[in-house]
């Protein structure tokens, strides 16, 4: 997993958050629709409430939560602007292109994952919309989280890599697109063996793919929105969620609301016979982190997010 968060200030501990959970007209499974959409309303806190003399605060918007089903092009296009400038500094995406960043080609980088991840069954894709009650038809895309779900990894089958036009992207790049099928996908994938020897192993998993919230909507809460709906059945079903990051900076927010570290890998780009370096600087790193939501001792999922009892018993593991 990747993630892009932290700008817009908001003080979650003196407002009141409410969650709804809301039907999508859709026709869905059991499943699908009690995690379909939710909305968070941010109310005034009690101190300003009380105080008569306190100007009154510039309107905060309401940011709603859904998973995309058979998405528009203009919700398609919304999802990849939010990874374009989530993403756009990333080594990780750097390396799968060969150093030529140019905005086509990033494009395309974001597509063949958000696609992938839009194969019913595979993967699912979540949005945030940020909106004012007075227009809610004027909703902005601010945020968007990519799942794997267990038995399936990105472009594991050939559903997904024909979704993903990933036939096109290899021929864009030539001998680099290697580097993400010969050479990452099977690292990863060794990766998580050795980081979880016991237990479920990454592939009966959730994976987490990519987590991105825009700049101007930072500390607003959206990421914890964001990865709630799935996290939460995973608790619901016993299963093992994971996931990585590439910024170390990221791994200690995750550490302070119960994640733990389990693992750090090196990737290293091509040269020019078109081989991994694997010598100096590495092109980026990941680290692997999981999350016990059961066994946490700070609040911050119990103050962010509605939990049934079912929630309260269960553990997961979860990677932020």
């Amino acid at each position: 997993m990747m993630v892009s968060q932290g700008g817009r200030g908001k003080d979650t501990n003196t407002s009141w958050i409410a969650l709804r959970i809301l039907e999508e007209q859709e026709h869905l499974t059991r499943t699908d629709r009690r995690d379909i959409q939710f909305t968070m309303s941010s109310v005034p806190s009690v101190e300003a409430a009380s105080s008569s003399s306190t100007p009154a605060s510039v309107p905060e918007p309401e940011i709603s939560i859904r998973r995309l089903l058979s998405p528009t092009p203009s919700e398609v296009q919304a999802a990849l602007e939010v990874l374009r400038i989530s993403f756009s500094k990333s080594a990780f995406f750097a390396a799968i292109l060969g150093g030529n960043v140019s905005p086509e080609r990033m494009a395309a980088a974001h597509e063949l994952f958000l696609r992938a991840a839009l194969v019913r069954g595979e993967g699912e894709v979540w949005i945030a919309e940020s909106f004012f009650p007075e227009e809610p038809e004027k909703k902005e895309v601010v945020g968007a989280v990519l799942w794997f779900l267990p038995g399936t990894e990105f472009l594991a089958t050939e559903k997904q890599r024909k979704a993903a036009r990933w036939e096109e992207f290899a021929r864009m790049l030539g001998v680099q697109s290697r580097w993400l099928t010969d050479y990452y996908l099977p690292r990863i994938d060794a990766f998580w063996t050795r980081a979880l020897p016991y237990g479920p192993s990454h592939l009966e998993s959730y994976e987490l793919c990519k987590l991105a919230v825009l700049p101007n909507s930072h500390n607003a809460g959206i990421a914890s929105l964001l990865v709630w709906p799935v996290l939460s059945r995973a608790v619901r079903e016993g299963k093992r969620v994971v996931g990585e990051t590439t910024s170390e900076g990221n791994v200690s927010k995750y550490l302070r609301v119960g994640g733990q570290q389990v693992g750090e890998e090196r990737f290293y780009a091509f040269d020019a016979r078109g081989r991994p370096t694997e010598e100096g600087e590495p092109a980026f790193r990941i680290w692997g982190l999981e999350f016990q939501l059961g066994q946490v001792g700070n609040g911050h999922w119990s103050r962010t997010n509605e939990r049934d009892e079912q929630n309260e018993k269960g553990i997961t593991r979860a990677c932020l």
